[in-house]
């Protein structure tokens, strides 16, 4: 009865891959996806080359891209910032990025003006960054603290 059981959950999803299908794929413009955020018919997928896609979900094509500026790895050459967590409060779009010398750097970008609120200058390790409302963020560091 057990290996009838086994043989019957494999076969059963074999044939289950054919009936999950997604209707639209979006493709985003260079790198691997780090963080997506979906709001009012608008997708953000963030990659780990600096930059920010924009979709609209109803047309299904691309409305904008962010790109943010390159950073210098340990060896002096300019690399693209990795982007590890995006956000949206209203009109406020949160960016957490890698910065120079392996800090991390918060950008805020309101009607595509960037402001910086974090810089490798406070010499921190984030992992995640989320508003919390207008006038705070939420920041979790690496070693565990928020």
């Amino acid at each position: 009865m057990k290996y009838i059981f086994t043989i019957m959950i494999l076969i059963s999803t074999l044939f289950a891959q054919s009936l999950i299908k997604p209707t639209y794929i979006y493709k985003l413009s260079s790198g691997l996806g780090t963080d997506v955020l979906y709001n009012k018919g608008k997708l953000y997928a963030s990659t780990d080359t600096g930059i920010v896609d924009i979709f609209n979900t109803t047309t299904k094509k691309l409305v904008s891209t962010i790109k943010l500026d390159k950073i210098k790895d340990f060896m002096g050459d300019e690399i693209d910032s990795k982007i590890f967590s995006i956000d949206l409060l209203g009109n406020d779009f949160l960016v957490l990025s890698q910065d120079t010398g392996g800090y991390s750097r918060v950008h805020i970008y309101n009607n595509s003006k960037s402001n910086l609120v974090i810089s490798k200058n406070n010499k921190l390790n984030i992992i995640k960054a989320k508003f919390i409302d207008k006038e705070n963020i939420v920041i979790a560091l690496i070693s565990n603290d928020i």
